[in-house]
């Protein structure tokens, strides 16, 4: 498997061929791509239906706290 994705000094194809840390970064990365998108496409359809500024704006931060503690969780595996 030839992955050349950086990822916090390491390459992914080095994690995976040596075993040091491959698993647990691995999946961890593959779930937090699936929540980056996912709470991407969540804020775009908010932006895109801006019609209660009061609410929207606080559901927006929420959402944003998602890939915020998805990349920590991911950083903090390693």
């Amino acid at each position: 498997m030839f992955l050349v994705y950086g990822f916090g000094g390491y390459s992914m194809f080095f994690i995976i061929s040596t075993g040091t840390i491959s698993w647990t970064v691995f999946s961890s990365s593959i779930f937090v791509l699936v929540a980056l998108v996912l709470s991407m496409y969540l804020i775009f359809e908010h932006l895109a239906a801006y019609n209660q500024p009061e609410e929207q704006k606080f559901l927006i931060g929420l959402i944003l706290m998602v890939p915020v503690y998805a990349l920590e969780s991911v950083r903090d595996a390693k």
